[in-house]
């Protein structure tokens, strides 16, 4: 009996066993799988034989027992501690299974009912008769499905010849089709290979469903080679077929094709693993295999997402490098360093891969049961090195807060806790049933607002004095990070300021730096992380969830950031990018110090003597150069930069109140001019070619289509461009003397050879971080703000904005867009089509997947799905019967009213052959509606 049948055995899903009692199972393969080379052959043979027996037994609590006894996988893998696991694992399946020694219980009974089940005994007695008399083997299927062998075969023969090319034909680089299945360029040769090679695909998954246990008895070394080629085939088939299906429904049944092929493709590269006696036999695999399809049964290994498996892919490419470095194999050197390349890529995605594991399984249980931790003064003093250069002049002759507290009532008299105390008034949380979680990072500005707090809450009466509470997060990017959270210990200590922590496990990506996890998922996961701490917070307090708040110490320096930042980027509105309170992921975030410079701060801070650390930012980040080229006019250029902190702040007040106002006026126009349903097409023939001309006639039939669509209704946006025209002159001419102000400052850093870096040591001197965020920055990467020397187009602006309302506001926009919003050179475009328009009809596309057709006559844009029509809407023809569907339901709902057709959305049907419209309006929720075909 094969190792390969074991495993079968092993996974078989006719088997009564539970999930958790299958996986247990997976994890004594893997023990199984890594143990040495040269272990004792029949100690094998009495595992696995014993194995067999327990996997047919119903799950039971000693199922259970003997696992939790087994050692640890990953320690045998990565240890070698497998070596002594054979005479252990006896043992306990004697003591375990067969208790007070009595023979094994007999599974013929459970064995034959699950023969009667899945008509396996008859495909036993066939092959067995075949096997004696030397007939072919062809594998009769149930339920009437008859299939050769060879035609799986010769599947896989095709997919070879096209996936792995000769190394004449590859040479040095990798084929881009390997990676390349969503790209359109590649198209033609993934539809030729999901024509040649998914239903072989579907059958050899299905073959080794049916027959775990009963598979050819191939030769070893051909069974070996035969099996890594089909695990590669069936893994990579599935994965190309998904990629390049559009639509629920197909995605949905290339998903289970994926899991079809997944189950039968890992079996089969366990297989080959256990074949060659573990990972560790470089020599065999490079024997048995290719380079690249070597690579590509890692993936089979890597794909399954869980770190047994990927360990394993990583031993063998470990081996296989390692085998490649003391042998050549009579490659040329330009080949084995291809080879080696090659592999060394496939090893790193491997390793980022299991460390992506290990982030998934993090993030999964920080976003459930994760708690911030209430903590108090730290063991140590942390250093000095990581407080600013201002906190480190005075450390030695001053004792850091000793101001604050031996003068604590004049400190409660600070204009600074007149500003913060008028501010929450006016946000609503000078109450006693309020609480406030201060966002503290241990920055200037944050402990600077901590101390202002606690200042606060002392002169408060009680029915005004909320309930406080400090939360700082641990980052692990930076090795300065428990320093940090040391020295935030020690203030709030001193202050008493109840201090809760929670310290993150994955690291921020930059650079080379990789850390299982994109920069963009980084971001997006360590923010619900800290703002499901902060709702944790909350209830640490014991305030309710609404009466609850989280302050967030941003100041109008900070908002000069994002005004210079949402300038270069060409936006003219809402620039501040901040509210002085807003929601976000359904927590209160409240800024009270939106009108105090970040100067006032700093000054508390040096009076009260305060401790606190560096600037964070990273110099290389927008942000980081940003903050560097002010600091460096306010420094050189006083006057000129007084001057752009009073434009910044006009300018922040008048593009707010702009914002404010068309956002205004475009609620009231989602609420009435959106209409989102379904345009029923009806079946159209054409023919082209003129048989006069002597050309040939050629018949194109197009079926019935139900065509999602979105119609905005654009007169309110005409009228909204005219009347924001006069508002938005004055706005623009502010930005005119911001830009000619900052692009000078921009254009003196770009010609600066290294840029701020040499600045940026010189700040930083007393203190040489080995993070690989804190390197210098390079070249500036700022852009200059752009204004038009003419009169702006307010007509594509608002265009825009309404096109990003209807965006957010109706899912089937969003669908159709992709929730990508449209580039500024496609709405100019579409605006001049539509204020120049002098046809009835005019089509255009706001993306290549959005085509839109404009209806003048009704000032409507109709926003079309092209993936449910394809080649159609290219044809002239059936363009004139789309559009006369269009036609008659602006018509009809201009004569009946929008809600007549909400709610009678069916009856509006014609006979077979003329277009018929199923239009659905949901003035509030805009919903898409049911098609008619579902």
């Amino acid at each position: 009996m094969s190792a390969f049948q074991v495993l079968m055995a092993m996974s078989n899903k006719d088997l009564a066993l539970s999930s958790e009692a299958k996986e247990s199972l997976r994890r004594l393969v893997c023990t199984f799988l890594s143990l040495p080379h040269g272990a004792d052959f029949t100690v094998r043979l009495h595992l696995l034989a014993n194995a067999i027996l327990l996997a047919l037994q119903p799950p039971d609590l000693r199922l259970q027992r003997l696992l939790e006894q087994l050692p640890s996988p990953d320690a045998a893998l990565l240890q070698g501690a497998a070596k002594d696991c054979g005479p252990l694992l006896i043992d306990l399946l004697k003591e375990q299974l067969f208790h007070d020694s009595a023979e094994p219980p007999n599974p013929e009974k459970k064995r034959r009912a699950i023969e009667e089940r899945t008509g396996v005994k008859s495909l036993r007695v066939q092959f067995r008769l075949r096997e004696k008399t030397g007939a072919p083997h062809t594998w009769p299927w149930p339920n009437g499905m008859e299939h050769a062998e060879p035609d799986w075969v010769t599947g896989l023969s095709v997919f070879c010849e096209a996936w792995f090319p000769s190394e004449a034909e590859q040479g040095q680089s990798i084929p881009g089709y390997w990676f390349g299945a969503r790209k359109a360029s590649y198209r033609p040769l993934f539809d030729k290979l999901n024509a040649s090679c998914l239903e072989p695909a579907r059958r050899l998954a299905a073959a080794g469903q049916f027959r775990r246990m009963w598979w050819p008895r191939w030769e070893p070394s051909a069974s070996a080679r035969m099996r890594l080629k089909a695990a590669i085939f069936l893994d990579q088939t599935s994965r190309n077929y998904q990629s390049t299906q559009r639509g629920d429904d197909a995605l949905l049944k290339a998903a289970r094709v994926k899991e079809q092929c997944d189950a039968v493709a890992l079996q089969m590269a366990l297989s080959v693993v256990a074949a060659g006696g573990g990972t560790a036999n470089g020599a065999f695999f490079l024997q048995l295999g290719s380079v690249p399809e070597l690579c590509f049964l890692s993936l089979v290994l890597r794909h399954t997402r869980e770190p047994c498996f990927i360990q394993l892919a990583e031993g063998m490419l470990v081996s296989i490098v390692e085998e490649l470095q003391r042998s050549d194999h009579g490659l040329p050197s330009e080949g084995l360093q291809g080879h080696l390349g090659l592999c060394s890529r496939f090893l790193e995605e491997t390793r980022d891969a299991l460390e992506a594991v290990g982030v998934e399984a993090y993030l999964q249980r920080a976003l459930q049961t994760d708690q911030p931790l209430l903590i108090g003064q730290p063991e140590q003093t942390p250093r000095l090195e990581v407080l600013d250069q201002r906190c480190q002049a005075h450390a030695a002759g001053l004792r850091f807060l000793d101001p604050l507290l031996c003068d604590t009532a004049r400190f409660e008299q600070h204009h600074l806790v007149e500003e913060l105390s008028r501010s929450l008034q006016v946000l609503g949380f000078l109450h006693a049933e309020s609480g406030i979680v201060l966002s503290l990072s241990g920055g200037v500005d944050s402990m600077v607002t901590c101390c202002l707090l606690w200042l606060l809450r002392r002169r408060l009466p009680p029915e005004q004095c909320f309930k406080f509470c400090a939360l700082h997060l641990c980052h692990p990017n930076r090795d300065d990070a428990r320093d940090e959270e040391g020295w935030v210990r020690w203030s709030c200590s001193k202050l008493g300021v109840e201090l809760l922590t929670y310290r993150l496990k994955i690291r921020r990506p930059h650079g080379t730096l990789r850390t299982g996890i994109s920069r963009e998922r980084y971001e997006e996961k360590s923010k619900q992380i800290r703002f499901r701490m902060y709702s944790r917070c909350f209830e640490h307090l014991g305030v309710p969830f609404e009466r609850g708040a989280t302050l967030v110490a941003h100041h109008e320096d900070d908002a000069d950031e994002n005004r210079l930042a949402e300038l270069g980027k060409g936006n003219i509105i809402h620039i501040d990018g901040m509210l002085p309170s807003s929601t976000t992921q359904g927590v209160t975030v409240i800024r009270p110090f939106l009108k105090v410079r970040k100067a006032e701060l700093i000054g508390f801070a040096d009076l009260a003597a305060l401790c606190y650390m560096q600037d964070s930012t990273p110099k290389w980040s927008r942000r980081g150069w940003i903050r560097y080229v002010l600091d460096e006019m306010n420094s050189e250029e006083q006057q000129s930069f007084t001057r752009l902190q009073m434009l910044l702040s006009r300018a922040g007040e008048a593009s707010a109140t702009l914002g404010e106002a068309i956002d205004e006026s475009l609620g009231v126009w989602k609420e009435s001019d959106i209409t989102s349903g379904v345009i029923s097409v009806p079946e159209v023939t054409l023919t082209t070619g003129d048989s006069k001309k002597g050309q040939e006639q050629i018949v194109h039939g197009y079926s019935s289509h139900q065509v999602p669509v979105v119609i905005l209704r654009l007169p309110v946006l005409f009228t909204l461009a005219q009347e924001f025209h006069q508002k938005v002159k004055q706005l623009m001419d502010d930005f005119r003397d911001i830009a000619s102000i900052w692009n000078k400052a921009i254009e003196k850093q770009t010609a600066m050879p290294n840029g701020h870096g040499d600045g940026a040591r010189k700040t930083g001197a007393a203190h040489e971080s080995l993070d690989m965020e804190d390197e210098e920055a390079g070249a500036c990467p700022l852009q200059a703000v752009r204004v038009c020397d003419g009169p702006f187009e307010m007509g594509p602006f608002v265009l825009g904005r309404a096109v990003c309302v209807a965006l957010n506001a109706v899912p089937e926009v969003h669908r159709l867009l992709g929730g990508q919003l449209v580039a500024r050179k496609a709405l100019k475009h579409v605006w001049d089509c539509v204020v120049r328009a002098r046809r009835e009809h005019h089509w255009g596309t706001l993306h290549k997947m959005c085509p839109f057709l404009y209806v003048r006559e009704a000032s409507s844009l109709v926003l079309c799905d092209a993936q449910e029509c394809g080649p159609e809407f290219a044809d002239a023809r059936w363009q004139r019967h789309f559009v006369a569907a269009v036609t008659e339901f602006l018509q009809t709902q201009e004569k009946a009213g929008v809600t007549e057709m909400h709610k009678q959305p069916q009856q509006q049907t014609r006979q077979h052959g003329t277009p018929h419209i199923c239009i659905t309006c949901d003035s509030r929720v805009m919903n898409p509606c049911t098609r008619q075909d579902s």
